[in-house]
């Protein structure tokens, strides 16, 4: 077997940029564009789906929609 992997619980930043890179990466699945995600974001309060976690999510899906 080549390579190890660490195994263990992330820091909550990288927590915060996978789950943010999971978010985008369904959201691009079904073909949602960026005006589709402030739709989205719409529908959530900020305590459910705070603005940190927003930005994060734009800034990933634009990662990959670039």
């Amino acid at each position: 077997m080549s390579g190890a992997l660490d195994i263990g619980p992330l820091d909550p930043a990288e927590r915060m940029a996978l789950r943010a890179r999971v978010d985008a990466l369904v959201a691009r699945a079904y073909g949602l564009g960026a005006g589709d995600l402030d739709i989205l974001f719409a529908d959530f309060t900020l305590d459910a789906v705070p603005a940190k976690h927003r930005a994060a999510v734009r800034t990933e899906f634009g990662r990959l929609t670039a």
